[in-house]
């Protein structure tokens, strides 16, 4: 009888554990996109919908949100490693643009590293270990330029790149 209930828990846990990757990975989605959408708006306000610069975040917003379902630690590490260079965002002569831009770029870089590094369980390890180590914090800042340089390096070519990465199952 004790074997029942053990196999139930742990069929329980597995089926929980799969429904929660996805939750997160849609609750990272809905993140980015609400801040597109906040960028939007603050562009329609300003009228500067036109501006290169917020075009070029809008643009890369949208691929970063496409790839949220595929994200993960060793995805991203692995797209790092494999040298990710493309067009980085426009800038604008409008420096309340510019200034917008960056904050929401930012904005969206510290969402993926809490999601690389909160809400994973690789993450959650490698936090573990680097809090014993005491190295969360520099670990931390390490992850928000990575991710910011990440984000600001995807070309066309390369925003494709990340379904060529194997998905773990």
């Amino acid at each position: 009888m004790f074997q029942i209930y053990l196999g139930a828990l742990l069929l329980s846990a597995v089926v929980a554990a799969a429904w929660w990757t996805r939750i997160r990975q849609m609750w990272l989605r809905q993140d980015i996109y609400d801040l597109r959408d906040e960028l939007f708006d603050t562009m329609a306000k300003a009228g500067t919908l036109d501006d290169p610069a917020y075009r070029s975040a809008r643009s890369h917003l949208n691929y970063v949100a496409q790839c949220a379902g595929d994200l993960s630690l060793p995805v991203f590490l692995y797209l790092l490693h494999a040298g990710v260079k493309g067009k980085a965002i426009e800038s604008s002569e409008n420096e309340f643009v510019q200034r917008t831009v960056q904050e929401t770029i930012e904005n969206c870089a510290t969402r993926i590293v809490r999601f690389l590094v909160l809400e994973t369980g690789a993450g959650l390890l490698m936090s573990l270990s680097a809090l014993v180590l005491s190295l969360y914090g520099a670990m931390k800042q390490r992850f928000l330029i990575l991710a910011r340089r990440w984000i600001l390096s995807l070309s066309a070519e390369q925003m494709s790149e990340i379904h060529r990465v194997p998905r773990r199952s």
